[in-house]
């Protein structure tokens, strides 16, 4: 009998461990959301930002896209944020909402779905147009 109480104190402390991770992802997202929320409608009420010496070049907007395609989370979010920032694809909008989209249907896992979010918010703040095409 004394065997079946630690076993029940290590089950509610597992459970309450679980719990607390659980918190902690869940007000980790809700902050997220708010930032971004913020960030699209300063991008509403300032404009879009298709600015700067982009590069437009077939082959540079073709491994943009390709990046965007194989896009698998938080790792890889600061370097498509630089391809965001460095390409002017705005002749190929459509296709990337293609590419993100079949990112979260192959190379994306859930718990990344977040990133995804962040680098489609970026894409929205660079092309007026491509919230329409998700």
């Amino acid at each position: 009998s004394s065997g079946a109480k630690p076993l029940a104190e290590d089950a509610h402390a597992k459970l309450v461990e679980e719990a607390q991770q659980k918190w902690a992802d869940d007000d980790r997202d809700e902050r997220v959301r708010v930032e971004l929320r913020d960030f699209n409608r300063k991008v509403k009420t300032s404009g879009w930002n298709l600015t700067g010496n982009r590069d437009k070049s077939i082959a540079r907007v073709t491994r943009f896209q390709n990046r965007l395609k194989l896009f698998k989370g938080e790792t890889e979010f600061d370097g498509v944020v630089k391809d965001i920032e460095g390409v002017d694809a705005s002749k190929y909008v459509s296709e990337l909402a293609e590419c993100i989209m079949e990112a979260a249907g192959v190379t994306l896992k859930l718990k990344e779905l977040t990133a995804a979010v962040k680098v489609c918010s970026r894409l929205h703040a660079t092309y007026e147009d491509f919230s329409g095409f998700l």
